[in-house]
């Protein structure tokens, strides 16, 4: 099953559960996914700086290791699980509880729908289908070259 991206906002999905649903327009900023599982998530593209800080402190060493941070981001950026509001964890305890509930499929639609939420189409492995589409910065070579 090829997971769909759709943007709703949360009073849209459970709007749409009724015969005569009309969908209201998505909150800017946050993208309705569908997981591997069949759950869907709603995932926001940014998050505020306090609770940026706030992961990095829960993080404590583990913060340094890029691979890490960008895992719990998009752990954290879930807000929503089929019509359910995940909370920002406040505490290790509830992180992990966070990370348990969303899982690799859920992290995998969280980083499609921040890709695509950002012009940037995926296969169902988050594989950008069109190289050109990524931002390019320039190489280390190239400026040498300078």
């Amino acid at each position: 099953m090829t997971p769909k991206a759709i943007r709703r906002t949360s009073a849209a999905s459970q709007a749409a559960n009724t015969a005569d649903a009309t969908v209201p327009a998505p909150a800017a900023g946050t993208i309705l996914m569908t997981d591997k599982r069949g759950r869907y998530l709603l995932i926001r593209d940014e998050m505020p700086a306090r609770q940026r800080i706030h992961l990095k402190g829960m993080m404590g060493p583990l913060a340094s290791i890029p691979d890490v941070m960008n895992e719990v981001t998009m752990v954290c950026s879930v807000i929503e699980i089929d019509g359910e509001p995940q909370r920002f964890p406040q505490n290790r305890r509830e992180l992990d509880a966070q990370i348990d509930r969303v899982e690799n499929d859920g992290i995998l639609a969280a980083l499609r729908g921040k890709l695509k939420l950002n012009g940037i189409e995926t296969d169902e492995n988050g594989v950008p289908l069109s190289p050109e589409a990524i931002p390019q910065t320039e190489s280390i070579k190239d400026r040498a070259k300078n």
